[in-house]
Protein backbone atom coordinates (compact mmCIF):
# COMPACT_ATOMS: atom_id res chain seq x y z
CA UNK A 1 0.00 0.00 0.00
CA UNK A 2 1.36 3.45 -0.87
CA UNK A 3 1.34 6.46 1.42
CA UNK A 4 2.28 10.11 0.79
CA UNK A 5 5.04 11.86 2.69
CA UNK A 6 3.50 14.46 5.00
CA UNK A 7 4.44 18.00 5.96
CA UNK A 8 5.70 18.20 9.55
CA UNK A 9 6.33 21.57 11.26
CA UNK A 10 10.01 22.25 11.98
CA UNK A 11 11.06 25.58 13.51
CA UNK A 12 14.73 24.93 12.70
CA UNK A 13 14.29 24.29 8.96
CA UNK A 14 14.39 27.44 6.77
CA UNK A 15 11.01 26.57 5.23
CA UNK A 16 9.46 26.01 8.66
CA UNK A 17 8.62 22.40 7.82
CA UNK A 18 10.06 19.11 6.60
CA UNK A 19 8.46 16.36 4.53
CA UNK A 20 8.47 12.98 6.31
CA UNK A 21 7.21 9.41 5.86
CA UNK A 22 4.52 9.49 8.55
CA UNK A 23 2.18 6.55 9.07
CA UNK A 24 -1.07 6.24 11.03
CA UNK A 25 -1.21 3.15 13.23
CA UNK A 26 -3.35 1.87 16.07
CA UNK A 27 -1.59 0.49 19.13
CA UNK A 28 -3.20 -2.11 21.40
CA UNK A 29 -2.57 -3.13 25.00
CA UNK A 30 -4.83 -5.26 27.23
CA UNK A 31 -8.11 -4.20 25.60
CA UNK A 32 -7.10 -0.56 25.15
CA UNK A 33 -6.23 1.06 21.85
CA UNK A 34 -4.77 4.38 20.76
CA UNK A 35 -4.17 5.94 17.32
CA UNK A 36 -0.70 7.36 16.71
CA UNK A 37 1.04 9.07 13.80
CA UNK A 38 4.56 7.62 13.53
CA UNK A 39 7.75 8.34 11.63
CA UNK A 40 8.84 5.31 9.59
CA UNK A 41 12.51 5.47 10.55
CA UNK A 42 14.96 3.05 8.92
CA UNK A 43 17.71 4.48 11.16
CA UNK A 44 15.91 3.63 14.40
CA UNK A 45 16.93 0.31 15.93
CA UNK A 46 13.60 -0.11 17.72
CA UNK A 47 10.08 1.31 17.93
CA UNK A 48 9.84 4.15 20.44
CA UNK A 49 6.87 6.18 21.69
CA UNK A 50 6.33 9.01 24.15
CA UNK A 51 5.22 8.12 27.67
CA UNK A 52 1.84 9.81 27.03
CA UNK A 53 1.08 7.01 24.54
CA UNK A 54 1.73 4.47 27.30
CA UNK A 55 -0.65 6.38 29.57
CA UNK A 56 -3.37 6.39 26.89
CA UNK A 57 -2.95 2.61 26.53
CA UNK A 58 -3.15 2.03 30.29
CA UNK A 59 0.47 0.93 30.54
CA UNK A 60 2.28 1.38 33.85
CA UNK A 61 5.37 2.89 32.23
CA UNK A 62 8.01 1.88 34.76
CA UNK A 63 6.76 -1.71 35.07
CA UNK A 64 8.52 -2.45 31.77
CA UNK A 65 12.12 -3.45 31.17
CA UNK A 66 14.38 -0.38 31.48
CA UNK A 67 16.38 0.44 28.35
CA UNK A 68 18.71 3.23 27.25
CA UNK A 69 18.31 4.55 23.69
CA UNK A 70 21.10 6.40 21.91
CA UNK A 71 19.69 8.73 19.24
CA UNK A 72 22.00 10.07 16.55
CA UNK A 73 23.49 13.36 17.67
CA UNK A 74 21.61 13.44 20.94
CA UNK A 75 21.89 12.48 24.58
CA UNK A 76 20.91 9.08 25.91
CA UNK A 77 17.16 8.60 26.39
CA UNK A 78 15.85 6.39 29.18
CA UNK A 79 12.76 4.32 28.46
CA UNK A 80 10.82 1.20 29.36
CA UNK A 81 9.98 -1.68 27.03
CA UNK A 82 6.51 -3.23 26.81
CA UNK A 83 4.92 -5.76 24.45
CA UNK A 84 2.04 -4.20 22.47
CA UNK A 85 -0.08 -4.81 19.38
CA UNK A 86 0.26 -2.63 16.28
CA UNK A 87 -1.98 -2.30 13.22
CA UNK A 88 -1.32 -0.05 10.25
CA UNK A 89 -4.47 1.85 9.20
CA UNK A 90 -5.80 0.11 6.08
CA UNK A 91 -4.19 -3.26 6.88
CA UNK A 92 -6.06 -6.30 8.20
CA UNK A 93 -3.36 -7.84 10.35
CA UNK A 94 -2.24 -6.83 13.78
CA UNK A 95 1.33 -7.64 14.84
CA UNK A 96 2.93 -7.85 18.26
CA UNK A 97 6.06 -5.84 18.92
CA UNK A 98 8.30 -4.83 21.77
CA UNK A 99 8.26 -1.05 21.98
CA UNK A 100 9.97 1.47 24.18
CA UNK A 101 8.18 4.31 25.92
CA UNK A 102 10.06 7.37 27.15
CA UNK A 103 9.30 10.75 28.63
CA UNK A 104 12.08 12.28 26.52
CA UNK A 105 11.41 11.50 22.85
CA UNK A 106 9.19 13.67 20.67
CA UNK A 107 8.22 11.71 17.55
CA UNK A 108 6.78 8.20 17.64
CA UNK A 109 9.24 6.00 15.74
CA UNK A 110 8.71 2.76 13.86
CA UNK A 111 12.15 1.14 13.70
CA UNK A 112 14.03 -1.94 12.56
CA UNK A 113 13.09 -4.33 15.40
CA UNK A 114 9.36 -4.90 15.35
CA UNK A 115 8.36 -2.90 12.30
CA UNK A 116 10.87 -3.42 9.49
CA UNK A 117 11.19 -7.11 10.35
CA UNK A 118 7.44 -7.51 9.72
CA UNK A 119 6.95 -5.28 6.66
CA UNK A 120 8.68 -4.52 3.41
CA UNK A 121 9.26 -0.77 3.29
CA UNK A 122 10.13 1.06 0.08
CA UNK A 123 10.96 4.75 0.26
CA UNK A 124 10.37 6.85 -2.85
CA UNK A 125 11.37 10.24 -1.50
CA UNK A 126 11.83 11.61 -5.02
CA UNK A 127 8.08 10.98 -5.53
CA UNK A 128 7.20 12.03 -1.96
CA UNK A 129 5.65 8.66 -1.26
CA UNK A 130 6.54 5.39 0.40
CA UNK A 131 5.19 1.86 0.16
CA UNK A 132 4.55 -0.70 2.86
CA UNK A 133 3.84 -4.33 2.03
CA UNK A 134 2.86 -7.05 4.46
CA UNK A 135 5.08 -10.13 4.51
CA UNK A 136 2.24 -12.25 5.91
Amino acid sequence: MEFPYEIYPDDVHPKGYVVLPLLDVTLFYRGNQHDVKCLVDSGADECLFHSSVAENLGIDLESGEPRTYLPVGGSAIEGFVHRIGLQIHGFDEQIEIEAGFSRENQLSLLGQAGFFENYEVIFRRYEKRFEINSIF
